[in-house]
């Protein structure tokens, strides 16, 4: 599950939207805990994921580690504790993919790919992925919920994974495209089965 993939409607976070944004689907996860209620005992885990930016009240490009909202980032945590503890379920947070700066929809494909794909990456946003993994890993272990790094996990290297097989794995400058979860998912499930 995540904000805008999985089983969510969309457009909406485990915390409260950063700014002035109209949420249209407001109470989704308030009918998560209903339907985790009822059917608590069909649910084998959750895995929950989310963009990264959409927790600091700057863009993650300009961001500086004082500008992750600690509000923001313990409503995320407490919404899977208490499903977690009240309700006794499996749950796994998977960390956040680093944006790039640019979408592939803007790349210039009139020239060779790899020369431009240094220019697209952000080493600030990697760096603040890396500081919120830190955070989430530190702070759900005490609640005992699972962390998975998305960096680890998929043993991401940027530039150079931004094509595997000479096809590009960003959808966009924060999503995977169909090659980019196929090629890191396999990665990824290794991961996560360690923890079964």
């Amino acid at each position: 599950m995540g904000g805008s993939h999985g089983i969510a409607r969309g457009f909406f976070r485990l915390h409260d939207m950063i700014g002035n944004t109209i949420i249209p689907h407001q109470y989704q996860y308030d009918d998560l805990k209903v339907f985790s209620k009822k059917y608590r005992q069909n649910i084998a885990s959750f895995f929950y994921t989310q963009t990264s930016d959409r927790l600091f009240v700057k863009k993650i490009i300009l961001s500086k580690e004082k500008n992750l909202s600690i509000a923001h980032f313990d409503q995320v945590v407490d919404y899977w504790q208490y499903l977690h503890d009240e309700m006794s379920l499996n749950v796994v947070m998977i960390g956040m993919l680093p944006p790039i700066k640019t979408s592939p929809i803007n790349f210039d494909y009139k020239q060779p790919l790899q020369p431009q794909l240094q220019e697209y990456i952000s080493k600030n946003s990697i760096k603040m992925v890396e500081y919120t993994d830190t955070f989430f890993s530190e702070k759900l272990k005490e609640t005992g919920i699972k962390y998975v790094s998305k960096i680890l996990g998929f043993d991401l290297s940027l530039p150079k994974d931004l094509i595997n097989r000479g096809k590009i794995t960003y959808s966009d400058n924060r999503h995977l495209s169909a090659t980019g979860e196929a090629f890191f998912g396999k990665k990824l499930n290794n991961k996560v089965l360690t923890f079964n």
